[in-house]
């Protein structure tokens, strides 16, 4: 920004300074405060520094540098200088003595403070009832919005913001509808306080699916305490948007549903409250329930909400909760869960040229094995479905199912063996030995290269991985490692026989029952006897014990099939199942059922031991509600974490006919011009499909998804830079940026992609889209809603 511009500014906050300030006073705490004015979430951990440096140095309220800044009006500020005796105006402003002369508030009137809410809230637990007082700077409730911010930004010059609140005051000045001289003055005064961060902020932003995602959870500012800016680059590199973008509508999917989709309620939802309910599970947990009650019974949870009516429901709503309750600390936390296997996965498809975390252009993780999908193994009309790491069975399914179960299956595999493929570890476990990094096996990268290629993915670095004998391999590592070989070798014609020798003999082992191969009908509970998984253990990598608990139950069946148990804490595998449903979603393909019917075996995958006791599922026609009331008498309902329902999230309530505390209608952020805020983030989603013409076919080119504007135009924008040309229906050509509200606005919700190289629009492709459209529109007709499902 200019220099000259910058002055000007100053000098007219500096004019409305001297125009609106008052003096200073002392003000008792019972008429101090905190609404829409201050910026700041309570925030416990602040307030118990806070105490702890009051208890060593002592409580230093009058340095002007810890003066706290509030609003009040001319005639309130007349009547409290009359109700003060000796009070005046000259008083106020000159302070004469040491001590500012205290204030005495009329009845029923309080100050509007602009900063200072955990110095007061630690000074009102530590300090003496006739303690209890702040200095405060005293401005009149005239002041211009400009002023407001400085004063705002000035006394908060010595406090350590979070991330989040840094996040949160960019974004919004970014998207205020006023981006006059003044406001982007303000947007680069919070900028400067990221300091080292700037770079990774700039980064993310310039990824418009993911901002947008964020920007979602704006209207819930409790919710911002885990954003952690430092790790946003790590985020992008990663190359899952797909999964990564699923989280944060799975918070908000969640959050909405505790709050009854009420806007009000959302923007009063504190991070004391957030902080509490991270991660519990109350609908399952007994040890969760009466750990919140209390709070909740005493108004330390959802403080602000004062309507019993309100405080009613989303109690009850809390019961209702499926899966973890989600925060964004969670997905940071979550996110080192998903990174490893990311990595594993990466390395099953060709390496693209390095792009930077700037552009958009770069395939995803899911977008290149779509491509290195061919289906060359897998039978018309059949899914394979792994339910060990030796067997699968088939059901029936379409091409879309096809990859999309087989993708997940990949990412299971991956989890389930990540030790032995990269150099990670689980977490420590106290009172246990430090987990070692093993080098990666041989066998374990063949088995789930074998995996992969009968789930009908090809590529160079699948077939070279299944092209090597990992027996061969495993018998001539141990013979190169043995000792001594410093001073010896082995001879040419005795080398290779010893190895197959050594090869034959591994193959003669056979599998542990403490394995991945499951004894019959066994199948992993929800809960378990005493406290269960602590919090600390709910986010974030696996603990050793929880991962060598879970291994053998990270299948598609186990995740939709659970048992519920008994008990009163949660499972470490219901932990991991909330975590594989807030990435992936529930829904795959085109089911929609909550439980994966099987209905043929296939043949192993590989080797199968002779020992191997016949392994069968329970018929799967009872619905998941049904089965798990059969096997617990308490009737706990099925864990059903289902996808992000943008359309629902797209209706949430804008009324506020709930009775909230005054800030409700504005505590988002510290100004009240927010209704534009809330229409920018609102993204109208659809299901868009997409379809390749090729060999006089048209093919579903990849799963129908719901998506926004910038998704779908990312997307195309990748297809066309691959050498595809964008059409509709009709055969009209499309471009990047008008493909949304084309085939919005017809009707379809298809982009048809042609290869560019012999590019033509035929009769015969027009007719076979349109008769796809009008194919989908019928079954539409007659499949229930997905609430219905």
């Amino acid at each position: 920004m200019d220099q000259a511009q910058v002055e000007i500014i100053e000098r007219k906050i500096a004019e409305d300074r001297g125009r609106y300030y008052r003096g200073t006073a002392i003000v008792k705490f019972e008429y101090l405060h905190f609404g829409s004015q201050c910026p700041r979430q309570l925030n416990r951990e602040n307030v118990e520094s806070l105490k702890d440096t009051f208890r060593k140095e002592g409580c230093l309220r009058l340095e002007p540098k810890h003066h706290i800044p509030a609003l009040i009006d001319q005639q309130v500020l007349d009547l409290a200088m009359k109700s003060s005796g000796t009070v005046s105006l000259d008083i106020l402003l000159k302070n004469p003595k040491a001590m500012p002369p205290e204030l005495k508030m009329p009845p029923n009137y309080s100050l509007e403070c602009i900063h200072g809410r955990h110095w007061v809230e630690a000074g009102k637990e530590i300090l003496p009832p006739k303690d209890k007082w702040w200095a405060v700077d005293l401005y009149l409730k005239d002041a211009s919005l400009d002023l407001r911010r400085s004063l705002s930004e000035e006394y908060s010059n010595s406090i350590n913001f979070s991330d989040g609140e840094i996040y949160q005051m960019i974004r919004y000045y970014k998207l205020h509808t006023d981006r006059s001289t003044e406001t982007m003055f303000a947007e680069m005064r919070w900028w400067a306080r990221l300091k080292g961060k700037q770079k990774d902020l700039k980064m993310f932003f310039a990824r418009k699916n993911f901002t947008k995602a964020l920007d979602k959870l704006l209207m819930i500012p409790g919710i911002w305490g885990g954003l952690w800016i430092g790790m946003l680059h790590k985020v992008l590199a990663l190359k899952c948007d797909e999964e990564l973008l699923r989280y944060p509508d799975h918070i908000l999917t969640v959050w909405s549903a505790i709050l009854g989709k009420n806007r009000a309620l959302m923007r009063v939802t504190d991070q004391t409250t957030v902080k509490a309910l991270q991660v519990r599970a109350p609908r399952y947990s007994k040890e969760d329930l009466a750990t919140i009650e209390p709070l909740f019974r005493t108004g330390e949870l959802f403080s602000a909400v004062r309507s019993p009516a309100d405080r009613r429901n989303i109690w009850n709503n809390l019961q209702q909760v499926e899966g973890l309750i989600p925060t964004i600390e969670s997905f940071f936390e979550d996110f080192k869960y998903l990174a490893p296997t990311a990595r594993i996965v990466s390395q099953l498809f060709p390496k693209k040229k390095r792009i930077t975390v700037y552009e958009e252009k770069g395939h995803t993780v899911y977008e290149e094995m779509y491509r290195i999908f061919s289906k060359h193994s897998q039978k018309d009309g059949e899914v394979i479905v792994q339910d060990s790491d030796k067997t699968s069975y088939t059901r029936t399914g379409n091409s879309t199912e096809q990859f999309e179960f087989g993708y997940r299956q990949v990412w299971l595999y991956a989890w389930r063996h990540f030790p032995k493929l990269i150099g990670e570890c689980p977490r420590k476990e106290n009172g246990q030995p430090t987990p070692v990094p093993q080098e990666p096996s041989k066998y374990r990268w063949y088995e789930l290269a074998s995996l992969v290629n009968k789930l009908g993915f090809q590529s160079e670095q699948i077939n070279r991985l299944t092209s090597i004998d990992p027996f061969m391999e495993i018998a001539r590592d141990a013979l190169l490692k043995a000792q001594g070989l410093d001073s010896y070798e082995y001879g040419e014609a005795t080398f290779e026989p010893y190895q197959g020798q050594i090869a034959n003999i591994v193959k003669t082992a056979t599998t542990r029952a403490t394995t991945t191969r499951r004894p019959t009908y066994t199948k992993p509970t929800l809960l378990v006897d005493e406290s269960g998984e602590a919090l600390e253990r709910r986010c974030g990598h696996t603990f050793e014990n929880a991962y060598r608990n879970d291994q053998k139950f990270l299948f598609l069946d186990m995740l939709y099939d659970p048992v519920a148990g008994e008990g009163k804490g949660i499972s470490s595998f219901y932990v991991r199942s909330s975590v594989y449903f807030a990435f992936f979603g529930r829904y795959i393909g085109s089911s929609s059922t909550n439980t994966i019917p099987h209905q043929e075996r296939s043949t192993p995958d590989i080797d199968t031991e002779n020992n191997m006791p016949p392994y069968r599922l329970e018929t799967q026609s009872q619905s998941q509600g049904d089965r798990l009331q059969d096997d617990h008498p308490q009737n706990i309902p099925s864990i059903n974490i289902i996808s992000p329902n943008r359309e629902q999230m797209k209706t949430i309530s804008t009324s506020n006919e709930m009775e909230t505390t005054q800030e409700a209608s504005n505590a988002i952020v510290p100004y009240r011009d927010q209704q534009e805020l809330e229409e920018d983030t609102e993204m109208e989603v659809h299901r868009i499909f997409f379809k390749i013409w090729e060999n006089n076919t048209l093919v579903d080119q990849r799963i129908s998804t719901e998506m926004d504007r910038p998704q779908v135009e990312h997307y195309v924008r990748n297809q066309i830079g691959a050498g595809m040309q964008a059409t509709n229906t009709n055969g009209r050509i499309l471009t990047e940026k008008n493909c949304y509200d084309a085939v919005v606005r017809d009707g379809t919700k298809t982009i048809i992609f042609i290869p560019r190289e012999g590019f033509e629009i035929s009769r015969q492709m027009v007719m076979s889209a349109k008769q796809s459209s009008k194919r989908r529109q019928v079954t539409r007709e007659e499949e229930p809603d997905e609430e219905e499902l």
